[in-house]
């Protein structure tokens, strides 16, 4: 209703959320977990249940890199919080998913022209397909594109020890393109998405040459996913998916740098690459036991065969200098159960588990994670409604915190001190009141205390 443009437009209001943007990357820590630049590490972002995180740096993205506008999405469902009992790593500030509209929404095609935070223009093409009552298909595709706008930074640009204003020209200026697709007839469903956007850097970030747009990042991220959920009897249900997933990072920077052999300046140009691919996938037993007990069961599996990270620089002649070359593939194991119990229609309790086993290619690196999660649910009244929760949540190292090096320019690798990267955990507890006045007014409060 409020048009958000974007994933980090539409999170800007909702309690339990910090945002911060580097003109680059839009960050969201919830709770105080998270912060500027951590990439969105420890939120994991899902599309109808897929998750949209990237395999090199377990990253989300929320702005325009994410997807360029919000038209294929119904509602966004918000979990603050441990949820990693059903997602597993990354899941530990929180968890969000973006629901795609209905299946039942009429056949339709619609054109549309927009403009967003006041320079960035769009345009979006859909349809919609409605074959019958159980199957149909839909698709669209948007672009994007700003001119960025000018910044005035004050500091020493040319080293006289003066700082002074400098103006950067088309700072956020971008290219973005997002497509999606989706088909179902019965049980089945197969959906896909593909995001891209191309973002200038030209206000000197890293020690780069200033007002040169020139320096710039490069995201792609795709995903396929089949789906079939079949309900195998009147008490229970099978739901299984297998899935692939894609990811492309690139990034010129511009230096100034001096030939050690000859003492000649020259323009040096920094370029990193990263690809990722991963496949995999989940079968989900959910049964209702007795009227009062559901029980929800599951495995799922994965294998990153691409994890690669690729830096090089160029000498004076143009010949490339390599720096960083790493593959590293690995694969993931988990297994979870969860019960969700209602004794008297005022109490629910539901409370489930999951193991995930990461293995990788150095079985000293390998390692298992089991993270439980309790909730109670309580109406004292058709208006009242108390929550208490408790669980726990990690977040696996990913394979650029683990890997990346540029030769010491601004950073080491991470065994530069001797011992490898483990695991994160968070244990986190909450509880949380709600009184309905009507159906628009309502009172919450809430508590919570996180250990990390």
């Amino acid at each position: 209703a409020f048009g958000y443009p974007t994933l980090f437009e539409a999170l800007r209001g909702q309690r339990g959320f910090a945002l911060t943007s580097d003109s680059t990357y839009s960050n969201a820590s919830v709770r105080g977990i998270g912060q500027p630049n951590d990439y969105n590490t420890r939120l994991r972002v899902l599309q109808d249940g897929a998750s949209l995180n990237e395999n090199i740096l377990q990253q989300a993205f929320i702005g325009y890199d994410g997807r360029v506008d919000l038209g294929d999405v119904e509602r966004i469902e918000i979990v603050r919080g441990a949820g990693s009992v059903l997602y597993g790593t990354g899941a530990v500030s929180g968890v969000i998913n973006l629901v795609p509209a209905s299946h039942q929404d009429p056949t339709s095609v619609r054109f549309d022209l927009s403009l967003a935070d006041g320079n960035v223009g769009r345009a979006r093409g859909a349809f919609n397909v409605q074959l019958s009552d159980t199957a149909g298909v839909r698709g669209s595709v948007a672009v994007a594109q700003s001119g960025g706008r000018d910044e005035v930074l004050v500091f020493d640009l040319d080293g006289d020890g003066t700082p002074e204003p400098n103006r950067a020209e088309g700072v956020e200026a971008f290219q973005a393109v997002t497509a999606s697709a989706r088909a179902w007839v019965g049980p089945l469903i197969v959906q896909g998405f593909f995001t891209a956007r191309t973002v200038d850097i030209p206000a000197g970030v890293f020690g780069t040459l200033f007002n040169r747009r020139e320096n710039s990042f490069d995201d792609h991220l795709g995903l396929l996913e089949v789906r079939y959920e079949p309900r195998l009897s009147s008490r229970v249900e099978l739901r299984t998916r297998v899935y692939a997933g894609y990811t492309y990072y690139h990034s010129d920077f511009l230096y100034a740098a001096e030939d050690e052999a000859t003492m000649t300046a020259f323009e040096q140009l920094y370029q990193e690459t990263y690809r990722g691919f991963w496949a995999g996938g989940e079968a989900r037993v959910v049964a209702q036991l007795h009227p009062t007990l559901r029980l929800s069961a599951g495995a799922e599996a994965a294998h990153h065969p691409i994890v690669t990270m690729q830096v090089s620089d160029q000498n004076l002649d143009g010949s490339e200098n390599p720096v960083l070359d790493e593959s590293r593939k690995f694969s993931t194991v988990a297994g979870y159960a969860l019960a969700d119990w209602a004794p008297v229609p005022a109490v629910r309790v539901s409370l489930g588990g999951r193991v995930d086993a990461w293995l990788l290619p150095e079985p000293s690196d390998s390692f298992v994670s089991f993270n439980p999660r309790l909730a109670v649910i309580l109406h004292p009244t058709a208006r009242d409604t108390f929550k208490l929760l408790a669980g726990r949540a990690f977040r696996a190292p990913s394979a650029y915190e683990q890997f990346y090096q540029d030769g010491g320019r601004t950073s080491l690798g991470s065994t530069c001190c001797g011992a490898a990267l483990r695991p994160e955990t968070l244990y986190s507890g909450e509880i949380e009141y709600t009184h309905r006045f009507d159906d628009e007014w309502s009172l919450l409060l809430s508590g919570h205390l996180q250990y990390a």
